[in-house]
């Protein structure tokens, strides 16, 4: 594994000093012209990091190190490294830092987006422009059907009541908040030494209660009457319906970040998550691929079948990684996604790939209904024991896509380098 990341970075210099150009560019910021020494390559500009402090931030480099800061954020890149640390928190980037010709690039979008900067191309300036945007912060209003209550400063405490907002918690680095979680909250292996309050659809009010967060977050799976109570007794609720596309991933991470005061995060992770999503699209675009028929299970067996249909964020996951997916839209009453589907469709439309969890694809590998399937004959099923797939985090969005991405198109991942 050492040697493939070598043998990638090697090969990831190379392309940067042979398939790119160095060149002065100039970028529209606030509606100033800006010049920052830059390259683009694959969709991405990357500019010194000597430029930056044009936006008006200190730049340090030592050795292997390239410090960016202001009063309200440091960066912390490293050289031959995807991660950066951000504040207190680390993320991945689509691509390592590498130098070129003796300086070091960083990536432009990435820096500005962090920055609450609106980034985007001016067709009749060709160029890159950056809006900075108004920073909202306290008091936040929350409104739950009838009721408005504000947040006047970052809760000091909190229960979560989904898995895919106990990740979200830990990866803001804000754990030492959350007082409780759900059974169901697995990830990452240190949620395992939080208190559980049972399940999202039966939690233990009166703990919950006894606890006397400051804050419940919860998704669409936590009951009407289960929220009433809380209500009652007077402990502030977030409620939102649970993500079914890439941009409700990002909108709940950006309002997390806002009610925690951890802003430049939120923006950090989302900037590195939509980095990565473009590089696939990228990818996807730029080759001449063959789709595979694709089904995504949930669950199989006595209960029924059920799937991941094309207007679910798995379903906008399957085509984003170059696979055809054989569960289409599905709806039913009040606008919701229906996930179910049937053993005759499932072997009348033959997928060619299935993923999914051991209570889906794991059950589907040994039930003899499905054992002419294409799948399961060429062993073209893939069970994700960590049930990454059923959880719309950014997880699904930084190693997700890459398992994905194999599973479906396997040459193009091997271009990937993150």
């Amino acid at each position: 594994m050492k040697l493939r990341n070598k043998l990638l970075l090697v090969f990831a210099v190379l392309m940067l000093v042979f398939s790119t150009s160095v060149f002065g560019a100039g970028i529209i910021v606030d509606g100033k012209d800006v010049e920052m020494e830059s390259y683009q390559t694959d969709g991405k500009l990357l500019v010194t990091a000597e430029s930056f402090d044009k936006l008006g931030l200190k730049v340090q480099e030592k050795e292997n190190e390239i410090e960016l800061s202001n009063r309200n954020v440091k960066f912390i890149f490293t050289l031959n490294r995807n991660e950066v640390k951000v504040n207190d928190i680390e993320v991945r980037l689509d691509a390592p830092i590498v130098k070129v010709e003796g300086k070091s690039y960083l990536p432009l979008r990435f820096v500005l987006e962090t920055l609450n900067y609106e980034v985007k191309w001016n067709d009749e300036a060709n160029k890159v422009e950056a809006v900075h945007q108004h920073t909202l912060g306290y008091p936040i209003e929350i409104k739950l059907g009838e009721e408005v209550y504000s947040i006047e400063e970052a809760p000091k405490s909190l229960v979560s009541m989904a898995p895919s907002i106990t990740e979200r918690i830990f990866d803001l680095g804000i754990q030492d908040k959350l007082v409780a979680r759900t059974d169901y909250c697995t990830y990452p292996e240190a949620t395992k030494e939080i208190e559980s309050v049972g399940s999202m659809y039966t939690p233990d009010l009166e703990r919950i209660v006894e606890l006397k967060p400051e804050v419940v977050i919860c998704e669409t799976h936590f009951k009407a009457e289960a929220l009433e109570k809380l209500r009652e007794a007077g402990i502030p609720i977030i409620s939102k319906a649970s993500s079914q596309d890439f941009e409700g991933i990002y909108d709940y991470t950006l309002f997390i970040g806002r009610v925690f005061d951890k802003q430049f995060e939120a923006r950090a992770m989302v900037a590195a998550s939509k980095a990565k999503v473009s590089t696939v699209k990228y990818l996807i675009s730029s080759n001449n691929i063959i789709r595979p028929r694709t089904y995504y299970s949930t669950g199989s067996g006595d209960y029924g079948e059920y799937g991941g249909p094309e207007n679910s964020f798995i379903g906008k996951m399957i085509v984003l990684c170059g696979g055809d997916n054989i569960m289409k839209e599905q709806w039913r009453e009040g606008n919701a996604i229906d996930w179910a589907y049937t053993v005759e469709d499932i072997v009348k439309n033959d997928p060619e790939v299935i993923f999914g969890g051991a209570y889906g694809a794991g059950a589907m590998k040994t039930n003899e209904l499905f054992k002419e399937v294409s799948a399961i004959q060429n062993d073209k099923v893939y069970v994700d024991d960590q049930e990454m797939f059923a959880k719309a985090t950014h997880r699904l969005l930084d190693d997700g896509i890459k398992e994905l991405l194999s599973l479906l198109q396997p040459t193009l991942a091997e271009q990937l380098s993150f």
